[in-house]
């Protein structure tokens, strides 16, 4: 579900709302390339989404510049809130926080849940009746919300993306093998606990929980289009054994391999 409200223009032109909404997708989307006429701040409060160059995950922000061509796709599961802004105060403000006005840029949010509260109070005043409270609500939200956004700089989201993309190219060469979550960490030489974070941020997901995914999508892959038993598959996909291997397939999936060919094949 989506809210859009827009041209909403106030009396006091130094700093006026164009927009203010909130979307909830269960679907991945991709927006763009276009470029907006004014300035458009993201509170991104589940999933991730991937915008010129950058990932804002869950508790982070992102700010579209005015004019500035941009693009960006969403994770499925995406949640964010946003509200587009103009005015003449608007290059004094970015002066206050070191913000670009020729640039997007991408955001860690001090207190992610504060800034929730401020777009849902926002939202209300924008969907109520009472349209005095329009004024109050246009400088107030952004003045609030931008001393919490402490700029995430560029080369360091392409590099948690490219430890991330390390992680899944590791899994996706070796998920035959046995594989230990530490021995990942140490060949692309992060911590364990950091890579975990890093992974839970870009997919919501654990390293372990999409080493789990990967073998069970190959496993049911295989017995769908190949003729190997249920032991060749086994353990091609890295279990040592048939009774742990149907075990873990059976709770990912609801049924045992065996009956899974069955059903599906029908033999």
């Amino acid at each position: 579900m989506a809210i859009y409200i827009k041209n909403i223009f106030f009396r006091d032109a130094d700093l006026y709302i164009t927009e203010i909404g909130h979307s909830k997708l269960s679907e991945t989307k991709t927006v763009g390339p276009w470029a907006r006429e004014q300035f458009i701040l993201h509170l991104v409060t589940e999933g991730y989404c991937d915008f010129s160059g950058f990932r804002a995950c869950s508790g982070q922000a992102f700010l579209i510049s005015k004019g500035l061509s941009h693009s960006f796709t969403t994770s499925r599961n995406y949640e964010h809130y946003w509200i587009g802004f103009d005015g003449s105060k608007v290059p004094f403000l970015f002066d206050i926080f070191s913000l670009s006005m020729n640039q997007h840029q991408l955001f860690y949010v001090e207190n992610a849940d504060f800034v929730k509260s401020l777009f849902l109070s926002a939202i209300q005043a924008f969907t109520s009746t009472n349209t005095d409270s329009y004024d109050s609500i246009a400088p107030s939200i952004l003045l609030a919300a931008l001393p919490l956004l402490k700029i995430k700089e560029k080369s360091e989201t392409y590099k948690s993306v490219n430890y991330v993309e390390k992680v899944q190219r590791f899994i996706e060469l070796n998920y035959m093998y046995p594989i230990k979550m530490e021995n990942i960490a140490k060949e692309i030489h992060i911590s364990s606990k950091y890579m975990y974070k890093l992974f839970l941020a870009h997919f919501g997901i654990s390293p372990q929980r999409y080493l789990l995914k990967t073998r069970m999508e190959k496993a049911k892959k295989k017995l769908i289009e190949s003729n190997f038993s249920v032991k060749e598959i086994a353990f091609s996909v890295g279990y040592t054994s048939v009774p742990s291997f149907s075990k873990v397939f059976s709770n990912y999936y609801g049924t045992s391999p065996s009956f899974f060919r069955k059903i599906v094949l029908g033999k």
